[in-house]
This record gives structure tokens, C-alpha cells and sequence, in this order.
């Protein structure tokens, strides 16, 4: 029984396993054709044009022939040399051709943003260290400034040490200078005496003047010396005495200032300030001052041993209590 299995063949030359449109088998009509368009008008009949001849194409094998003699595939599948396998072939290239692109092109991308990432981590650590070189500069002008500041002020302090320290210097030099003129002048009268053996009472008359004269200066620089001597003492005794209670003060104001705190804590239930709001939202009365005639003068120093003596007594009180 035949094979009534249709099996589709070339439109061209009626083989199987082709299309027409992949037909080596060219037609002369088909050749034909292609020159119609392009051939000039002659006189003379043109001679005829020989196709080269193409070889047959590859017989079948012998498992896909029928019984018409009509080669073909019964499973719908077709031979190397088709135009299905030829299409699949063009088919796999590309689709390897856009993997490798693809493969490139994100190989690509991450080596940009690589690239991009370091820029900014580049761009990042540069604009730290101009900032911290920004900073550095002003610190170092800040404290340049300080310095110079400080410096002024020291020279200034130095300057009028060394003047007073000059100016007792040469008050001393200035003492040392007359008693080596009194002592030249008594060596001098000394021998005088001795060589004329009486001196008239005229030159000794100008001599005790002289010396009287000298004595009473020597007298007045001993007394300024000392009136200097005395007031920089002074000065230097006051100073100490105000260091010392402005740092009794101070450590009484600390010491006030723990009492209080102590004595407002939240839960000090033997404090007894009141903490109400009326009473810390009122404001006190504030008495009239008295003129400083009316003050009777107190000792700073008396004044910081009673507030010394006031705190202890305070502390006292709340360690019985």
C-alpha cells in the first residue's frame, strides 16, 4: 500500500529536501529574468547565454525514500543542507554573537562603576584633606594670635618689672657713687691736714658745707629707698592678702553652692526649703540700699572667716541632724 504522506517538494526542479526559494537548480526563465530590465535595444538578435551547470544536488539516504520514488523525512524533520538547518545555524550565531555582546557589555558597565566608585572615594579623601589642612591653618592662626596676644601682655608686665628693678638699681648705683665722693673728699681733707698741719677757716668752712651738703643728700636718697623698699612690701602683701580671699570666696561660694543643691534634691526629706511652685515663682522683695556712709567698714579678711565659720556650723547642723 502506497504512502499517502505528502511530502512537500522544490517548485523549481521537483526535488525533495529544498525549497524553491534555496534551489540550486536556476531556470533560464528565471536568468532570464534578471537582464530584461537592463538590455538595450539591438538590431542584431542577441546570442544566447550559457548557465554554468551546477552539480546534482546529494541523493537521499536510503531510509527516507518511498514508495513513489519521492525522498522525504516521515518525522517532519530535514537534513543537513536544508533551509530549516540553515536557518537554525544563523540562528545560533546570533544568539552566541548577543551573549558574548551581552557578556561585554556588563563587563563594561562594572568596570565604569568601578571606575566611577573609586572617583568619588578619590574625590572624597581629597576634599577631607583639604578640610582638615583648612582646619589645621585656622588652628595654627588661632594660636598664633593667642601667642602674640600673650606675648604683648608679657612684655608689658616685663617692661615695668625692669623699670622698677632699673629704677632701684640706679638709685642704689647713685647712693654707692656719693659715698665714693664722701669717702675721696675725706681722704682728701685728711691730707691736707696732714701736709699744711692747719687749714684756714675759710676752705674748711666750704669743705663742711659741702660734706653737709652731700650728707643730707645721701640722708634723702636713703629715705626714698626705703619709702620704695616699704611700698613694693606693701604692694606685694596686699596682692597675697587678695589672692587669699578671693580663693576663700570661692571655695565658699563652691561650698553655698553644694548646700544648696543638696538641700533642694528632689526626695531630701530633711530639707526644708520650700520647693512649691508659688513659692518659686515669687519673686522677692528687694530692700532699699543703704548709702555706704551709713555701712559700718568690715575687714574683707574677718568677713571670709565668718562665712568659713557660718558653713561649718551649717555642715555641722545637718551631720547631728
Amino acid at each position: 500500500m502506497a504512502s499517502t504522506s505528502s511530502v512537500r517538494t522544490c517548485y523549481n526542479c521537483g526535488d525533495p529536501n529544498h525549497f524553491a526559494r534555496w534551489c540550486p537548480h536556476k531556470t533560464a526563465a528565471a536568468t532570464g529574468n534578471l537582464g530584461t530590465g537592463n538590455a538595450p535595444i539591438l538590431t542584431l538578435p542577441t546570442p544566447p547565454i550559457s548557465l554554468p551547470t551546477l552539480p546534482p544536488p546529494p541523493p537521499p539516504p536510503a531510509s527516507q525514500t518511498t514508495v513513489g520514488g519521492v525522498s522525504g523525512n516521515t518525522n517532519g524533520q530535514y537534513t543537513k543542507g536544508s533551509g530549516w538547518f540553515n536557518l537554525n545555524q544563523r540562528m545560533a550565531v546570533l544568539e552566541e554573537t548577543v551573549v558574548k555582546m551581552k557578556t561585554w557589555y556588563d563587563l563594561a558597565m562594572a568596570n565604569e562603576l568601578a571606575r566611577k566608585e573609586e572617583e568619588e572615594k578619590l574625590k572624597k579623601a581629597k576634599e577631607e584633606e583639604e578640610r582638615r589642612l583648612l582646619d589645621k591653618k585656622e588652628r595654627e592662626a588661632l594660636n598664633k594670635e593667642l601667642h602674640d596676644a600673650m606675648n604683648a601682655r608679657l612684655d608689658v608686665v616685663y617692661e615695668a618689672v625692669r623699670g622698677q628693678k632699673q629704677a632701684d638699681v640706679s638709685g642704689e648705683e647713685k647712693m654707692e657713687k656719693l659715698l665714693k665722693e664722701i669717702e675721696k673728699l675725706q681722704v682728701a681733707q685728711s691730707e691736707v691736714t696732714n701736709n699744711s698741719g692747719a687749714s684756714t677757716s675759710r676752705p674748711s668752712v666750704h669743705d663742711d658745707a659741702l660734706l653737709a651738703k652731700m650728707m643730707q643728700e645721701h640722708e634723702d636718697m636713703k629715705r626714698r629707698v626705703a619709702l620704695a623698699s616699704a611700698a613694693n612690701k606693701r604692694a606685694e602683701t596686699l596682692e597675697a592678702s587678695l589672692r587669699t580671699i578671693k580663693q576663700q570666696q570661692e571655695l565658699a561660694m563652691q561650698e553655698v553652692e553644694t548646700w544648696k543643691k543638696e538641700a533642694l534634691r528632689t526626695g531630701n526629706k530633711r530639707s526644708r526649703l520650700a520647693t512649691s511652685s508659688s513659692a518659686q515663682l515669687k519673686i522677692p522683695a528687694t530692700p532699699p540700699r543703704k548709702s555706704s556712709n551709713d555701712r559700718p567698714s568690715i575687714d574683707p579678711l574677718q568677713l571670709a572667716q565668718l562665712h568659713t565659720l557660718e558653713v561649718n556650723a551649717l555642715k555641722e547642723l545637718r551631720l547631728n541632724s
